[in-house]
């Protein structure tokens, strides 16, 4: 599974002569999202993280694994650690003295470090348990970059934004969502309304995709239900709340 995560915490010592941002958060057990990362996931993944490149901005959510432009590049973390009692990944980011970028950076960890953090693009090992998903190992760690949008934790020093673990929700729970007056979220309604799909059939969706995009999940299960379930004359009566039958 692909995870996205961003992670945010404060500055411990910014040393603008060396360079070095120290104790920068990488990854902490916690997320908004609803992750939990056990320490055995995130002691294994001190290798990955130790001299890996840290760039600006996020990459192409489409092509994470992307190679990214030398001007993006601003620096590296070192002496990645797991640190036990703050159940966090922890390390040393030695940034370029150069990079245009550099002075902004310094400065917001050292006068605003809940505006930005670390966002990171990994391959890892997720399991469900109720509500909660656990990361039970991160395979490797695709991108490391610094963002203005934190997804899980509140400051430069915690984030992993799944994108991929489904979720189940019914039909009904689809329609009672704030999205109302799109096309596809009112095909839904007269297809429910019509009792051409029941308000119970569950539909499997991306957990944090969009609403809208729930909802177009939600009325292609539904189309595809019905046209392999329907008779002639049923089929015609979908087609029409299509436009694409007359009668």
């Amino acid at each position: 599974m692909q995870i996205i995560e961003s992670t945010f915490g404060e500055a411990h010592k910014v040393d603008r002569e060396a360079g070095v941002i120290y104790g920068v958060k990488i990854l902490g057990a916690k997320s908004r999202n609803g992750r939990t990362y056990s320490a055995k996931a995130m002691k294994e993944a001190v290798g990955l993280y130790e001299g890996k490149q840290v760039h600006i901005d996020h990459p192409d959510k489409k092509n994470a694994a992307q190679e990214r432009s030398v001007r993006d590049h601003i620096g590296q973390f070192r002496n990645v650690r797991f640190e036990e009692y703050r159940m966090a990944l922890v390390g040393d980011f030695h940034y370029l003295k150069s990079h245009p970028e550099s002075d902004a950076i310094a400065e917001r960890a050292e006068r605003m470090p809940d505006t930005f953090g670390m966002s990171h693009v990994a391959d890892g090992d997720c399991v469900r348990n109720g509500s909660e998903v656990v990361v039970e190992s991160i395979k490797s760690v695709l991108s490391v970059d610094i963002v203005t949008d934190p997804a899980t934790n509140t400051s430069l020093f915690e984030s992993f934004e799944e994108q991929t673990m489904p979720v189940t929700k019914t039909v009904k729970q689809l329609l009672e969502s704030k999205v109302r007056a799109t096309p596809h979220y009112e095909l839904l309604f007269e297809m429910e309304d019509q009792a051409m799909v029941a308000e119970d059939m569950p539909v499997e969706v991306a957990d944090e995709s969009s609403p809208e995009d729930q909802i177009k999940a939600g009325l292609l299960a539904a189309i595809n239900k019905k046209v392999a379930e329907a008779t002639p004359e049923e089929l015609k009566k979908v087609l029409k709340i299509f436009g694409l039958q007359d009668s």
